[in-house]
């Protein structure tokens, strides 16, 4: 078999390779942070004082609207302090004054996270893709050779 091009091998190497080590550090990278946050914080109960809502849409002329929730919680000493969700979503309208489980790191409250492992499976998954898919570039690659 002839060797290809030395472009095509460098499209593969990008498209194939570098494309998805690079999913493999963001998807590390969010896996790491995701444990360390749990590793820290703490699970306590907040109320929605505030629901921040967003048009998201790509043009002016739809809309497609995002939530995030604003909580209100006790610190430990007593104080009260105020953290954004997070996570922001088409569906997540809370309503002011319902209280839900969140987890706070104290030494950084200003972002809460209401209870789910959303962050740390789009960690895991983008490690696994890329993992997956540079591995295939990979023997396309030595195939060609």
């Amino acid at each position: 078999m002839e060797t290809p091009p030395f472009w095509i091998l460098v499209l593969i190497s990008t498209l194939f390779v570098a494309l998805p080590i690079g999913f493999i550090v963001i998807g590390s990278r969010l896996t790491l942070k995701s444990l360390r946050f749990k590793e820290r914080a703490q699970s306590i109960t907040g109320t929605v004082v505030e629901v921040i809502k967003t048009n998201n849409s790509a043009d002016a002329q739809s809309t497609l609207y995002v939530y995030q929730p604003v909580f209100e919680f006790l610190a430990p000493d007593g104080s009260a302090l105020r953290g954004k969700s997070a996570s922001i979503s088409s569906n997540m309208n809370y309503s002011i004054g319902s209280q839900h489980p969140i987890l706070v790191d104290f030494d950084d409250p200003t972002t809460v996270h209401t209870k789910g492992n959303h962050m740390l499976i789009i960690g895991v998954m983008c490690v696994l893709v890329g993992g997956v898919s540079a591995a295939f570039g990979l023997n396309a690659i030595f195939s060609m050779i």
